[in-house]
C-alpha cells in the first residue's frame, strides 16, 4: 500500500517537473526566448528549467534532434 502511494506521487511530482520551458511550445531553443505573448517572460531570455502558468505543450514536431 506504501508503494502504491508513493508511485502515484511520483507520476504527479513528475508529470509536474516536465511542465518547464525547455518543454514549452512557445521557447525557442537556440537562443532561449519565451515567445508566449500571455506570459510575463515573453520576449526574455529564460532558463530552460523556468516554470510559468502559461506553459503549453511543445508538439513532437518540435523535438531536438
Amino acid at each position: 500500500l506504501y508503494f502504491q502511494k508513493v508511485t502515484q506521487k511520483m507520476k504527479v511530482w513528475r508529470s509536474t517537473m516536465n511542465k518547464c520551458c525547455e518543454t514549452c511550445d512557445w521557447y525557442e531553443d537556440y537562443q532561449g526566448v519565451c515567445f508566449n505573448g500571455d506570459s510575463p517572460h515573453c520576449a526574455d531570455f529564460t532558463d530552460p528549467k523556468q516554470r510559468c502558468r502559461e506553459w503549453e505543450r511543445k508538439e513532437a514536431d518540435h523535438a531536438k534532434d
